[in-house]
């Protein structure tokens, strides 16, 4: 275990699980959707381009998740300016902690070491400033681009398990995607959600 290691690991998904990106992507519509008068409503949207990336990112895609991304919007909107894309990644800035997130973390953070594993490319991670919002020291951020390969892919989960050194079964994994909690699981972590947590911090 590494040295400044200490307390019981728990590893966090990042995106609509402690930030709500879903939020972000539904500003992002109302501007296309007029733009473009789409006949589908903003959870629509956030759905659908939530599909296309999980396809790439599923596939074991070698692209960046920005360029996913923007191959994502292409494919669902099939007239749009492929530049639009810039204003997505422009909202990252303004995406924010769920509130009940804000409250959780710092209970948690007085009886386990935390971390983040995410799809994310680095610089969108440092656009989204997560140092200046978060009430809590996470110990280490693991995204893809620095692991080389996305969650779901074991590989993803496994860097995880190799820098912590811990056996997968102890290590604690929250996340609010389906897909990433029944690959997880599969994978042999711990796997929590949210509201489990909530109720171990007042224990």
């Amino acid at each position: 275990m590494p040295k400044e290691l200490n307390k019981s690991p728990i590893v966090f998904d990042l995106f609509d699980t402690l930030l709500d990106e879903s939020s972000v992507y539904k500003q992002f519509f109302f501007h296309v959707g007029k733009k473009y008068h789409l006949e589908m409503n903003a959870e629509e949207f956030v759905k659908k381009l939530f599909n296309n990336q999980h396809k790439f990112i599923f596939g074991n895609s070698s692209k960046t998740y920005k360029e996913i991304t923007k191959l994502s919007y292409i494919k669902l909107i099939k007239q749009a300016n492929p530049n639009d894309i810039k204003l997505l990644f422009d909202l990252y800035q303004k995406m924010e902690f769920f509130p009940e997130i804000i409250e959780l973390l710092p209970k948690l953070e007085k009886r386990h070491d935390l971390f983040i594993l995410t799809n994310i490319d680095n610089d969108l991670l440092e656009r989204v400033n997560l140092s200046a919002k978060s009430p809590v020291r996470f110990k280490k951020f693991f995204t893809a681009e620095n692991n080389k390969v996305y969650k779901p892919n074991p590989k993803a989960y496994q860097t995880v398990v190799d820098y912590i050194k811990l056996p997968k079964e102890k290590i604690t994994y929250v996340s609010s995607n389906d897909w990433d909690i029944k690959k997880s699981k599969a994978f042999g972590f711990y796997v929590r959600s949210i509201e489990d947590l909530k109720l171990i911090s007042v224990m």
